[in-house]
């Protein structure tokens, strides 16, 4: 609907074959369902939960990713307060229009064109963002 109303194309891939190695022997899946099985578990396989070993890392890792201790801690405090409708405004003023929509759909245009109860809402999903502390891309 989004996409309708912005006047956007919607460009989509369409994936109908697959190739999958049997031991020595390559075989082209076209079949649906088992294009479809293959694309999920290569995903799965390619992005499951990593086991890491932190008795080995690296030392540079370690330091690279070590606390800075001369950052003023303080400056971090309110991180977790709503933001307010100014705030909400300035970030949006600064956003730039032709900036990727996410997952979503919702551009920067359309939120910015929003009527106010609409903003309210918007900021109000943020705040629950940040207390969460997910922005999530699921």
């Amino acid at each position: 609907m989004l996409n309708s109303l912005l006047k956007r194309s919607s460009k989509k891939i369409k994936v109908d074959r697959v190739m999958k190695v049997y031991k020595e022997e390559k075989v082209l899946l076209t079949e649906d369902n088992e294009v479809l099985s293959e694309v999920r578990s290569h995903f799965i396989k390619q992005f499951r939960k990593r086991n890491i070993n932190q008795d080995h890392i690296p030392k540079r890792w370690i330091e690279a990713y070590s606390p800075i201790e001369k950052i003023n801690k303080e400056i971090y405090a309110n991180l977790g307060d709503k933001l307010t409708e100014k705030e909400w405004k300035d970030a949006l003023s600064k956003a730039k229009n032709k900036s990727a929509p996410g997952i979503s759909g919702i551009s920067y245009p359309l939120i910015k064109k929003a009527r106010k109860i609409a903003q309210k809402i918007f900021r109000l999903l943020a705040d629950q963002c940040i207390v969460e502390g997910d922005i999530s891309v699921k």
